[in-house]
């Protein structure tokens, strides 16, 4: 549960009781020479802080949250980190098979340098005459096709080695060893998740009727159900412009962010 607490509002408080005595007939008053004195009750001013609050549900998750795959196909060879081990950014975590790719590395290498070697013979032959323009263009030709094909095996082995992109923690069960990965580029399989948990966001939805109460840099307290007696608190980040509809109530996303540098949250 989320409130958004305004502070600025103050009340100021005054009470004024005024009671006259009752006077007689004018003559009376003549004839008495005084008049009755006025009596006036008057309270203390006192000021206070009137407490708005806007409540709200949402969700609570990493702010920096990657799923890792690969950028390759193969098996899993060797697993180096475990749930909730803390990972720093570059950090090795898993390794996949790389026999073939070396394999086929290997190859490629060796008739990158056989078209290097022609390469060179016909850049000499070419300037003695001995060769035209079209031998040499064709050797320079499958050179770079060789040099090309080299190249993409070399950055297939390296992506055997899997790193953390970021500082954080290991969210649930990496894959196991002996799993194979396929790789994919609108679908890639995940092979472990890994969260910064130092820094949380929530994600809550705004009934339109409060929502021109919150303010980007405004402070919020919320509870979670894992600690339901202790209040937590984070400040406003981002109000989207864009409504969502919800039963025909209209909502607004607003993002909070939350320190969690003892990692008690998760």
């Amino acid at each position: 549960m989320l409130k958004f607490i305004k502070n600025n509002l103050y009340v100021l408080l005054f009470l004024v009781i005024l009671a006259g005595a009752c006077f007689g007939g004018y003559k009376y008053y003549q004839s008495q020479k005084a008049a009755k004195t006025e009596t006036v009750k008057t309270a203390s001013v006192e000021y206070g802080n009137l407490q708005k609050s806007v409540s709200a549900t949402g969700s609570l998750t990493a702010l920096d949250n990657v799923d890792i795959s690969s950028k390759i196909t193969g098996r899993i060879v060797e697993v180096l980190v475990a749930e909730n081990d803390h990972v720093t950014a570059g950090q090795l975590l898993l390794r996949l098979d790389d026999s073939s790719l070396k394999a086929t590395q290997e190859q490629r290498e060796a008739t990158l340098n056989e078209a290097t070697l022609t390469l060179n013979r016909y850049a000499a032959l070419l300037n003695k005459g001995a060769i035209s323009q079209q031998q040499y263009d064709t050797a320079m030709m499958n050179y770079r096709v060789a040099k090309a094909a080299y190249d993409q095996s070399v950055s297939n082995t390296n992506d055997t080695y899997i790193y953390s992109p970021i500082d954080g923690y290991v969210i649930g069960k990496p894959t196991p060893v002996g799993q194979t990965i396929s790789s994919g580029i609108s679908s890639p399989q995940v092979i472990m998740s890994i969260a910064n948990l130092d820094k949380m966001q929530i994600e809550t939805l705004v009934d339109e009727s409060d929502i021109g109460q919150i303010k980007v840099g405004q402070k919020v307290e919320f509870t979670v159900d894992s600690y339901p007696e202790e209040t937590f608190e984070g400040t406003v980040r981002l109000i989207s412009r864009s409504a969502t509809t919800t039963n025909n109530v209209i909502y607004y996303k607003v993002y909070v962010d939350v320190a969690n540098s003892k990692n008690k949250l998760f």
